[in-house]
């Protein structure tokens, strides 16, 4: 939940706020002010998740203790999550920027690449996690970098992908 608040409000909101700008601009076949609308929107986001990445990590236990109570959480289990919120703070960046490059899929009339990426991104993400707790052993604040990489592959991915659609950055 932690995690989800800053994606929400600069991810998503913002993300959703740029389809109809991307979609007219796409639609009046104005590519290159496509790009640029897309990427200046993906600069705002970083501008905004970027900080909230960090305020997340060093404020982690803190936050845990605010949201979930001392009451509820031993130290103990408030020490595993504020790592595991730690480690999924990471990939927080790039999981509010896959959310615009969906979208601006969306604007080119593609639903497929998106599809096919959340499936390699679950797949990635399941096939880390089971790797780093059951082969590794490294304990449950490494499904929280699994969950970071996946999400970074996911962006990584679109923005290639959209890279090649719209005829380069």
């Amino acid at each position: 939940h932690l995690q989800l608040v800053p994606i929400s409000l600069f991810g998503a909101t913002i993300a959703q706020a740029a389809l109809p700008v991307l979609s007219l601009e796409r639609a009046q076949g104005r590519m290159e002010e496509f790009k640029a609308t897309l990427l200046t929107t993906m600069h705002q986001i970083l501008f905004l998740a970027l900080p909230a990445t960090a305020i997340l990590i060093i404020l982690r236990i803190p936050a845990v203790r605010l949201t979930f109570g001392a009451s509820q959480f031993d130290w103990t289990a408030t020490v595993l999550t504020g790592q595991t919120l730690a480690f999924m703070a990471i990939g927080l960046s790039a999981q509010a920027v896959s959310l615009l490059l969906v979208r601006s899929f969306y604007a080119l009339k593609d639903t497929k690449t998106p599809v096919f990426a959340s499936l390699g991104t679950v797949t990635l993400n399941i096939s880390l996690s089971v790797y780093f707790v059951k082969v590794l052993s490294l304990g449950i604040g490494s499904l929280g970098v699994a969950f970071s990489v996946a999400n970074l592959f996911s962006a990584l991915i679109l923005f290639i992908a959209l890279h090649f659609k719209t005829g380069g950055f």
